[in-house]
């Protein structure tokens, strides 16, 4: 497979991890009551838009994310719209009317697919006895265009504790150097995870499962931190709502916007990892 060919492989297989996402919350959240408004596969122009079952389902530019959009209490305009478009009458239930468990249901399944399939990519190389995908600086260099140090091959069996160590020496290092503000020198973000994983692909098709499964299994349990804007945020302010009997508001709408300045450093410094991370490549 080329370099090219292992781009695109990981732009589509990341797009199907969004779509199992947003599927799989509408999907929840329809079982527990709530009216799906709209599903979007990524972000940015509308490449395709189908209403299906009543809800605009999208797939936009992007493919670096996507979300589900359920009916809320303050969407009455939105609702009016949406009975006109279809032509009859449809029973509208906003979500927050929806139960606190069944809600919590909605943000946990989301990132328990993107859990999932990470797990199931890992899985395949262990099961083949496909070479151990490693960090390991005294190991010869395998890919150009890396933006993971030391990222190689060894010339053993992969093992279960050979991709906990890669997820340990490769997403959660990344992780944990980017919240913590420790440097990212060789490191890169979204294009050049995405380079990594086109080179990974020339090795083999087992090394670029290895590469991606670790990562969607660490972008999934991410999304579970007990940050606001994250869906382990969303999670919390329901425990704080079962506890209290009604939403905390006012602590909502504070914690978002710190939630979302944290995620807008956060994503600054991914983006300036990138920048330089190409840079020293021209170079």
């Amino acid at each position: 497979m080329s370099w090219i060919d292992g781009v695109a492989l990981t732009l589509v297989a990341f797009a199907v991890v969004q779509a199992s996402y947003v599927v799989s919350q509408a999907i929840v959240g329809s079982w527990m009551g709530a009216t799906v408004q709209n599903l979007s596969v990524g972000f940015g122009p509308v490449v395709v838009s189908r209403m299906i079952c009543g809800c605009d389902f999208r797939i936009s530019a992007l493919p670096f994310g996507g979300y589900t959009k359920f009916y809320g209490n303050d969407d009455v305009e939105d609702v009016t719209t949406k009975n006109e478009i279809d032509g009859a009458p449809r029973d509208i239930v906003p979500f927050n009317d929806v139960p606190i468990l069944g809600r919590a249901a909605v943000f946990f399944v989301g990132p328990l697919s993107t859990v999932l399939i990470g797990l199931t990519c890992a899985a395949i190389p262990v099961w083949i006895g496909a070479d151990q995908v490693v960090v390991d600086a005294e190991l010869p260099a395998l890919w150009a265009k890396n933006g993971v140090p030391n990222l190689t091959v060894a010339r053993h069996s992969s093992t279960w504790n050979g991709q906990l160590e890669l997820f340990d020496n490769t997403t959660f290092e990344f992780f944990l150097r980017t919240v913590t503000f420790r440097s990212l020198n060789g490191w890169s973000g979204l294009l050049g995870w995405t380079s990594t994983l086109g080179s990974a692909s020339k090795h083999s098709f087992a090394a670029w499962l290895s590469c991606f499964g670790v990562t969607m299994i660490g972008m999934g349990l991410a999304n579970l931190l007990p940050i606001p804007v994250l869906n382990g945020g969303h999670l919390v302010f329901l425990a704080i709502e079962a506890a209290n009997g009604r939403s905390p508001e006012r602590l909502l709408i504070t914690a978002t916007y710190f939630g979302m300045l944290f995620s807008l450093v956060m994503m600054g410094r991914v983006i300036l990892a990138d920048i330089v991370w190409i840079w020293n490549l021209i170079l």
